[in-house]
């Protein structure tokens, strides 16, 4: 697909914005054609991966100009914050303007007596925690990859994050949000001052998990809390992932609410472990590598944090103890749990020693944890390839879980690994669970998902976006490159043909050698 408007959208953009702030190199283009995982080279021949323009408004009116812009050439416009989501969800498929709010950091109020903080959409959830904590206060909940997700990001996709088993999902603490509509109108969602809760249509949970094509969120109000009092932390190791599962349901069925409880499986530790060492090794001698604090080497662990007051924190870890101890596990040293929870914001360092991996999220039930486990690890396995595991408790019956591949995504047998996530979702929905984020790559699983709902979400989608202007093709279609011949200029891929082209990379995957970093890792005693 050629847009015929190019050059006149960029001498618009570029009197709008500034010289500086639009862009049409192609260098910086190949940037933009990944987020967290790198999609195939192959993808290029079905989806225009580079954005014709990049551009970064630095505020909400800039962001209006450029939404009017895309809807008066028909040009899709892709909002993009830090890039972390994980299927392709801020990345182009049919090229257009990619807008990046990286320039969208300020921080617009803190209101300590009415305990609320507005911030600009682009800004880290690392600034959006660290303005809170200036004022005297705290925001209750991060995601995964905080340095590096965007308050508007992330609230676009929704779901949960650490502490969420205490304060329930992301949409519960935010008060209101700017949203710019794909027209170009700017809509508050609700009053930042009051918190209306579920009065009238709550509209701002209608762009929370909209993965960003109903509009563009500028900013965000979050409800904030005094900081607790006391906090703590403990890990305690396990013999197996079922002995740790057991021992996690045991602890969800007591009165204890822990702040967070997170899990890992052994191959992950080894990954954590190998990227210790390799840290180490980089800044000292030998000497200093020895005697740098590791995660030990453990079957399966757990990390559960406390906080709230300092009576409340020390009874919380006692019963706590009292609970996994007589389930199988074994209470670490202190330094254990400090180092896991201070890698908790840094999943997967381990991409910097292995050139790359491929994650998934999706949430499943507790009572299944240990079967989805062993089940992400088999199907890695059947990959050629191997899978660690981590993730969290979001409350009393569910689970985030977080396979990830090791792999070389320079190579092309890294970049086929993607097809694990295709085989990992449909074993996923299989449990009674669901993926999490579906971009471009996995909107086949809608439908299965949600059924009969699928027609009324396309009906919002429609009704708030009618020139399908806003991160076009995604969440609820797929859309591509014409094939030859084919007398429109977009392609509606089937979600049947998604998922073929994603198992046939993974039969092709399986005809290439093994790649098995994690076991050469665990037979050197890393």
């Amino acid at each position: 697909m050629v847009y015929s408007d190019l050059s006149y959208a960029y001498r618009r953009l570029r009197d709008t914005l500034g010289e500086e702030r639009v862009s049409k190199d192609h260098m910086e283009q190949v940037l933009y054609t990944h987020d967290f995982a790198s999609l195939p080279k192959q993808a290029a021949i079905q989806f225009r991966l580079n954005p014709d323009l990049m551009v970064l408004p630095k505020s909400t009116q800039e962001v209006v100009r450029v939404l009017r812009l895309g809807k008066e050439l028909e040009l899709p416009v892709v909002p993009r914050g830090g890039g972390t989501s994980l299927h392709a969800g801020s990345v182009p498929n049919l090229g257009g303007i990619l807008l990046s709010t990286s320039l969208m950091k300020r921080v617009v109020e803190v209101d300590v007596d009415r305990r609320f903080l507005t911030i600009q959409g682009g800004a880290t959830w690392d600034e959006a925690l660290e303005a809170a904590e200036a004022a005297g206060m705290s925001f209750p909940l991060e995601p995964l990859l905080r340095r590096a997700a965007t308050v508007g990001g992330h609230l676009s996709n929704g779901g949960v994050g650490i502490g969420s088993y205490k304060y329930g999902a992301f949409s519960r603490w935010v008060r209101s949000l700017e949203v710019v509509l794909p027209d170009g109108d700017v809509l508050e969602t609700g009053e930042r001052a009051f918190d209306l809760g579920s009065r009238n249509y709550n509209l701002t949970n209608l762009f929370l998990g909209a993965e960003g094509t109903l509009g563009v969120i500028t900013k965000a109000t979050l409800r904030l809390r005094a900081k607790p009092e006391g906090f703590a932390v403990a890990a305690y190791g396990f013999p197996d992932m079922a002995t740790l599962g057991e021992g996690l349901r045991a602890l969800t069925q007591s009165p204890v609410t822990p702040y967070h409880i997170g899990f890992f499986d052994e191959s992950h530790l080894i990954m954590q472990r190998a990227f210790q060492g390799y840290r180490a090794w980089a800044r000292g001698p030998r000497a200093e590598l020895e005697q740098t604090p590791r995660v030990p080497a453990l079957p399966a662990a757990a990390l559960v944090a406390f906080e709230g007051s300092k009576d409340q924190v020390q009874a919380e870890a006692k019963a706590t103890a009292q609970i996994l101890t007589e389930a199988g596990g074994t209470r670490q040293e202190d330094f254990v749990a400090e180092l896991l929870w201070a890698q908790r914001d840094q999943p997967y360092q381990s991409r910097r020693i292995s050139g790359g991996l491929v994650a998934v999220e999706a949430l499943v039930p507790l009572s299944r944890l240990e079967e989805a486990v062993a089940g992400a690890t088999k199907l890695a396995r059947k990959m050629k390839t191997e899978a660690a595991v981590h993730g969290f408790l979001t409350d009393r019956s569910s689970a985030l879980l977080v396979p990830y591949l090791v792999t070389d995504e320079r190579t092309l047998r890294g970049q086929l690994s993607l097809a694990f996530v295709e085989r990992f979702h449909e074993f996923v929905l299989g449990l009674q669970g669901h993926p999490v984020g579906l971009g471009f790559l996995a909107t086949y699983n809608l439908a299965p998902m949600f059924g009969p709902l699928v027609g009324m979400m396309q009906g919002i989608k429609n009704s708030l976006d009618p020139d399908n202007v806003v991160n076009r093709g995604k969440l609820v279609e797929t859309l591509a490159k014409p094939p030859p011949l084919y007398p429109f200029s977009e392609f509606i891929v089937p979600p049947g043909l998604m998922r073929f082209g994603l198992r046939f990379l993974s039969a092709f995957r399986r005809l290439m050698p093994s790649q098995r970093i994690i076991t050469r890792l665990k037979k050197r005693g890393v």
